[in-house]
């Protein structure tokens, strides 16, 4: 991945900056240029047999036809030199550091990749999946690698009400009600287009009933002053909610928002 801009791209940040302060999330047109490699390494580890050392591979039952599908892939940067550049990226980390107006450093990283029949996602905040453990505050770069739109599932982020708070108790999904009458804006990309936003914008997505998948890569960062936690997490996920091939067969895992 590039460590400065596409050519021709400029960034007023100070705009940029404006709107993520008043909606919570805002959108970067074509800032990630090898979306097609990061997808093509993507495709390598879904095609290869799960592995307790590797990356951290996730499955669901397909709404299409209730077979094993795999949704989500974490903790892989350590795995693949493309996709840990990626994940490391100084320019993700610096939009992110100017988003929040000081440095940060990296929370965690996944792909969900919602291939067709993929499952949606409830109404939700991200600081709601107990990452206030480690922080109170975070940005997350979604980085398209497939077309996202509202017949595969794109993100809907409710515009404003990051500026709230909490809007439920942690570990469980909104009730529509948290929302009021606001409506969700349904947030379409390209490859290769990052949508940053933060840990308190309420969002959701849809099931993708297209045959079009909808991968897409989440970079998540923190204050720096909150300290480093990335292996901290893991190591707490990795007990709490493994990856399918790590789980015992004597105990029940409950997914968090």
């Amino acid at each position: 991945m590039k460590a400065d801009l596409p050519r021709g791209t400029s960034l007023d940040l100070e705009d940029k900056r404006a709107s993520f302060d008043k909606d919570g999330f805002v959108k970067f047109a074509g800032l990630v240029e090898n979306a097609q490699e990061l997808r093509e390494h993507i495709l390598a580890i879904e095609a290869a047999e799960p592995q307790v050392d590797g990356p951290w591979l996730y499955f669901e039952s397909s709404g299409k036809d209730a077979s094993p599908l795999i949704n989500r892939i974490e903790n892989f940067a350590d795995h693949d030199d493309v996709l840990g550049d990626c994940v490391r990226s100084s320019l993700m980390a610096d939009i992110a550091a100017q988003l929040l107006g000081e440095p940060v450093c990296l929370f965690k990283e996944k792909i969900n990749l919602k291939l067709p029949g993929g499952g949606g996602f409830e109404l939700h905040q991200d600081q709601q999946a107990g990452w206030s453990r480690y922080a109170s505050l975070f940005v997350t770069a979604l980085i398209a690698i497939d077309a996202a739109d509202t017949s595969n599932g794109c993100l809907e982020v409710f515009p404003g009400l990051h500026k709230d708070g909490l809007l439920g108790p942690e570990g469980s999904p909104l009730p529509i009600s948290a929302v009021g009458n606001r409506a969700p804006i349904p947030v379409e990309l390209s490859p290769g287009d990052v949508l940053f936003f933060d840990s308190y914008a309420p969002h959701a997505s849809k099931p993708n009933l297209s045959d079009r998948p909808r991968r897409a890569m989440y970079l998540t960062y923190n204050r720096l002053r909150d300290g480093d936690h990335r292996e901290d997490y893991y190591l707490h996920k990795w007990d709490t909610y493994p990856p399918d091939i790590a789980r015992r067969k004597d105990r029940t895992y409950a997914y968090r928002v």
